[in-house]
Parts: C-alpha cells; structure tokens; sequence
C-alpha cells in the first residue's frame, strides 16, 4: 500500500473505539473520526523475525469491499456517512489535491496512490519488510493489519494456521536466506531485498501439514510447523519481559545484585517512577503514613 502522503493518511492511534481518537503527523493535532474507515498499518521497520505484529498507525482507509473489488466511497458518501472523517481530509484538501500530476494521478482528490484490494489485507498472512538484513518472516494470524509499501504480505493458497507455521519455519531458515543472498538485489550494508521476483522461484516443497501427514514430507513438514508455531510462541513470551536493566535494578544503593536481575519482572519505565527517587534528590518526600492509615 502506497498512501501519496503518509503524514496526512497514516496516523497515530491514540483511542481506538466506536470513533478513534487519533494524532495527524502532518500538524500534530488531536482528530476524532470514524474508526470504520482506520485500519492498523504496519511498517517494514516494524516487522520482526517471528515476533507478534505491534503498531500504533493507523491509515484512513475510505474504501470499501464490493462485488467488484475494492473501490473508493463517493464524496458525497463519505460526508453523509462519515462525516468526521470527511471533516478531517477536508483540513487537508489543498495538499491533498495539490499531490496531482502528469505522473501520479488519483481517483479523486482523499485516494490513496495504491490502496490494494481490501481483502487481501484482511486475511492471515505472512509478513515481512522490503529491505533486510537475515530473514525477518512473522504472522498475522488475525488479518488485522494493512501494510505500508516497506512491506510485503504473502497470502497462502492453502491458507491454514499451520502451513503458514511451515512456510514461517522455511522463510526464516538459513537456507531461505542463502537463497536470496545470492540471488536478491545487493544494497548499501550488504541489505537484500525480500521482492515477490526474488521469492517466488524458491523451491518450496508443496505439501500440507494436514492432509499429508503420512508421508515422509509431511512428517517433515508437521516437524517444520511446529517448528515456527514455538518459535512465535517464544517470541511471544519475550516481546512481554521487561528487559530494562534500569528498572530492574532501580536507583537505590541497597537493592538487588546483577546476578539476581531477572527474577522478578518489574512494570515498565518504574525506573522513573518518582518511588525510584532518594531522599537526597526528595527531602521531603515520606512513605511513613498511608491514607489508609
């Protein structure tokens, strides 16, 4: 997906809800509009090696899913229907419509460049950035995210959660990446480009965990989908660890030595907690009676 200007499409996502509460990188200010028409988007540099998809963007999406594909709401439509989000591209009219040219044409003057058939984003995919430095393959079993144009989606015909485990498994093996190593376009710091021309003449064995079971490849291939479904499973785990040294071991003199850091989980950023705080930086400050008290 290509939005033609992602300072004005893609936003941040403050509240999600009936209506979404979002931030406009291209002011800075605080939107109420439609949550219909906001979908998670994921950027490449976002999308890591078997780790669970996580953003805070979202794209204003006014398309909708019809018999013939994906096709734009009419203006009038989208005033009637969706009037906040109408509201918000309005503030933007003239730099939206000043992205016109002889080069780069648009539907009407709130299209994205290349929004993409809908439902492909809405299924369960494979996900993984344009530009590399190993494989970084990694699922979202939800269909929930939309993906930037630093990213690529790869929808199995044989779509089930555990071909896309396989397939995960094979993707991010060092075979995988042997391959595109030395087949892939070469960029700056030895990066390599995960293209569909790249991919596609990878030989991978087509057979599915499920129904061929039992035969030698498919025990093979029940192995490899195991394989991927720990592995997103550890990561999984990980991604939820608190791995700041800073609040584990806190400001104090007296607390825990190096070699017992890791025991228990402290909450995230309690390092800047002000209970983190010593009386030499707060004199005044006391825990000695509780409200409760």
């Amino acid at each position: 997906m290509k939005s033609g200007d992602n300072d004005v499409l893609f936003v941040e996502l403050i509240e999600r809800g009936e209506d979404d509460t979002i931030r406009s990188p291209a002011n800075g200010e605080r939107y109420t509009i439609e949550s219909d028409l906001v979908e998670p988007i994921i950027l490449g540099k976002n999308i890591h090696r078997y780790e669970p998809p996580q953003t805070d963007l979202g794209v204003i999406y006014p398309y909708e899913s019809t018999e013939d594909g994906t096709e734009i709401i009419p203006e009038n439509e989208l005033q009637n229907k969706y009037p906040k989000t109408y509201s918000y591209f309005v503030d933007f009219e003239d730099r939206l419509r000043g992205r016109q040219s002889e080069h780069m044409r648009y539907e009407t003057w709130y299209a994205l460049n290349r929004p993409r058939k809908k439902s492909f984003f809405e299924n369960p995919k494979i996900i993984v950035p344009d530009i590399c430095e190993r494989s970084e393959f990694t699922i979202d079993n939800s269909g929930e995210y939309f993906i930037g144009n630093t990213g690529y989606g790869i929808v199995p015909k044989k779509n089930s959660k555990s071909m896309r485990q396989y397939l995960l498994a094979v993707l991010n093996s060092s075979t995988t990446w042997f391959y595109i190593y030395h087949t892939s376009t070469v960029l700056e710091n030895d990066f390599r480009r995960f293209l569909a021309s790249y991919l596609g003449p990878l030989p991978v064995p087509d057979v599915d965990p499920l129904s061929d079971h039992e035969s030698e490849a498919g025990d093979r291939t029940q192995k490899l989908a195991g394989l991927g479904e720990d592995q997103t499973r550890r990561y999984r785990e990980k991604s939820t660890l608190n791995l700041s040294l800073l609040d584990h071991l806190g400001n104090h003199s007296v607390n825990q030595s190096l070699g017992e850091t890791g025991f228990i989980q402290p909450p995230r950023d309690s390092s800047q907690s002000l209970l983190q705080e010593t009386t030499e930086q707060k004199p005044n400050f006391s825990t000695s009676q509780s409200i409760f008290g």
